[in-house]
């Protein structure tokens, strides 16, 4: 266990980041737990469970597709069908949002645990990327049915001229979607100790979440040499956003270089969040 001095911790960088790999190695069970018991607790009262992870965002999808078909909405100048287009952006957002605010009322939703055990920052770290990890995998399989049903090749009644499903271009959309984690929890976790002192931040960033889904081009693509374009590559998950859906929708990545740049800068924020994180949650968390 971690032992508290009166001398500052960081002034000590070597033996905090030895501690934080530590905190990783040994809070790998204990946030599993962490994850199980947030889990059940969240389906105890619920008959279907999680049924119904995969039923919002199904409901969601062919509410879109039905808009679509009818010619309510209609976009022409996108390389896939619009419905998809619009489910994939929403979904991806609203992994994006999740990553940014579950590591700020992890320590909330685990007061109750924490009364009786002494826990790790890096045991609740673990246990919020473990249920966001759940959440989108179900988000993925939505989306993997869609994408199969509205790209599906010639041979089985799809277009022969349009855009077809591709395999390898999913998987790496599987492997790469990750990164939208990433960039939600740099964050979330520079955040957590703030809202831990003032609740008013984790009201602040939920209002600031709602408008910045339509700064993104979550309903429409990233504009071409325009002042809106600009703007868009200022926007942290943008370029993240919208290539993640061209990979997995017609095989090919957009915007590399402003997603490679965006990258960087967010995991080099998610290891300073983590070591604020690291450093203030056992003295914050006295306040509970």
């Amino acid at each position: 266990m971690p032992v508290y001095t009166a001398e500052s911790s960081i002034r000590r960088p070597k033996h905090v980041l030895r501690e934080m790999w530590v905190g990783v190695r040994e809070s790998r069970y204990i946030a599993w737990r962490l994850f199980v018991k947030d889990l059940k607790s969240e389906y105890s009262r619920s008959v279907f469970g999680v049924v119904w992870d995969f039923v919002d965002p199904l409901v969601l999808a062919l509410i879109f597709y039905a808009l679509w078909l009818v010619g309510i909405i209609r976009v022409t100048n996108l390389a896939i069908p619009y419905p998809l287009f619009i489910v994939f952006g929403f979904l991806l957002y609203q992994t994006f949002v999740e990553a940014v605010l579950m590591p700020m009322f992890i320590q909330e939703r685990s007061r109750a645990l924490m009364a009786h055990v002494k826990l790790r920052p890096e045991s609740m770290i673990l246990a919020v990327i473990y249920r966001l990890l759940f959440n989108h995998g179900i988000r993925v399989m939505i989306l993997l049915g869609f994408a199969m049903f509205l790209l599906r090749p010639a041979w089985l009644g799809g277009s022969a001229a349009g855009p077809h499903f591709s395999v390898v271009g999913f998987l790496t959309f599987i492997a790469c979607s990750p990164l939208l984690i990433l960039a939600g929890m740099s964050v979330g976790l520079v955040l957590a100790p703030f809202h831990m002192i003032y609740g008013d931040v984790g009201r602040g960033t939920q209002i600031i979440l709602n408008p910045l889904r339509y700064a993104s081009p979550v309903m429409y693509q990233i504009p071409n040499l325009t002042w809106q374009f600009w703007l868009m590559t200022l926007n942290p998950i943008a370029a993240i956003l919208d290539s993640l859906r061209s990979v997995a929708t017609v095989g090919q990545f957009t915007w590399m270089p402003q997603m490679g740049a965006w990258v960087g800068i967010q995991l080099a924020v998610f290891l300073v969040g983590w070591f604020i994180y690291h450093l203030a949650v056992p003295v914050v968390g006295q306040r509970y």
